[in-house]
């Protein structure tokens, strides 16, 4: 499934609004030194984005792809047999954790 911009920007907003609402974490430190050393409390860096299935690295909106539920980066998203990109392509299946496009699919099979 692969879902568009815009709704995957409403769901990113949703959630953007949802961690403003808690309070950011403070560093062991951050008390005027009363804080003990070893405190479990960590600061949290960068905007947390959904990470690639493939690569692993930060996925952002302008670069997703949603393919049975696994996001990935456009680039990333490829037959796992030839690499070629399948996301303007409408056939495509998947075999366990790789995508195939159709001819190689049909070959798996």
């Amino acid at each position: 499934e692969i879902y568009s911009i815009s709704e995957r920007r409403s769901e990113l907003e949703g959630r953007a609004e949802a961690e403003q609402a808690q309070p950011p974490s403070l560093p062991a430190d951050a008390g005027g030194g009363s804080a003990r050393q070893g405190s479990s409390r960590r600061v949290q860096y960068g905007g947390g984005g959904d990470m690639c299935f493939k690569c692993g690295k930060t996925v952002y909106i302008a670069e997703l792809v949603i393919a049975q539920g696994r996001r990935l980066h456009r680039e990333c998203f490829r037959c796992a047999n030839c690499s070629c990109k399948l996301v303007n392509s409408p056939k495509w299946e998947a075999i366990g954790d790789d995508f195939y496009c159709r001819p190689h699919f049909m070959q798996k099979v």
